[in-house]
């Protein structure tokens, strides 16, 4: 079996939990930072489209001891973006793509040798409003650019508008904590600032 990834995902397995999250998966998967989680059974995955959350959030593992890289390895976690593959080297994680019936393409991770011929979502996941559907990602690439600013912030939702108005709502789980590092609101969503990158 495989998880879905979409933007970018920390992927971690079960047996990790089960070592070092207080709870196991279960803990893990009640305090998701947002409606993203899902799980196979052998792997985890919570998404995020924005940079500093992924960052955020591995922060937040580390200090329990789940280890993002380890000798330019990854160990306990690993982060992979839907359309680059797996972000690290990494021993014990596989990285594919699926049809969807006729909607469309979806990335996939999995535990290096089990099958993809199955896949788990997050609860309530639709195509019609998944990053997967091209129609919707991109509206959210036209978001990330630098012209688009970042103009208020409602929840647990960045709203950003372009040149021409439009405004687009960016999910971002995490509220901005005073002293760590925010990068400009105009910047667009890279990889160089991930953990370890």
């Amino acid at each position: 079996m495989a998880v879905l990834v979409e933007c970018i995902s920390v992927v971690v397995p079960v047996s990790v939990l089960k070592r070092s999250y207080p709870g196991g998966e279960r803990g893990y998967s009640a305090d998701a930072p947002n409606a993203t989680y899902c799980c196979d059974g052998g792997v985890t995955r919570v998404g995020f489209m924005a940079s500093p959350d992924v960052q955020m959030f591995a922060r937040r593992l580390s200090n329990l001891g789940i280890e993002y890289l380890v000798d330019e390895r990854a160990r306990d976690l690993v982060v992979v973006d839907q359309h680059d593959g797996i972000l690290a080297p990494c021993d014990w994680l596989e990285f594919g793509t699926a049809e969807l019936f006729d909607a469309g393409t979806i990335s996939m991770v999995a535990l290096r040798g089990e099958q993809m011929k199955r896949v788990a979502f997050p609860v309530g996941w639709e195509w019609g409003r998944s990053m997967s559907n091209p129609a919707q990602a991109k509206i959210i690439r036209k978001a990330e650019r630098a012209e688009h600013a970042v103009v208020r912030r409602e929840g647990k939702m960045d709203v950003v508008r372009g040149p021409d108005g439009t405004e687009t709502y960016l999910g971002r789980p995490f509220a901005i904590v005073p002293g760590l590092p925010e990068p400009p609101s105009n910047s667009p969503n890279t990889h160089e600032n991930l953990p370890g990158a």
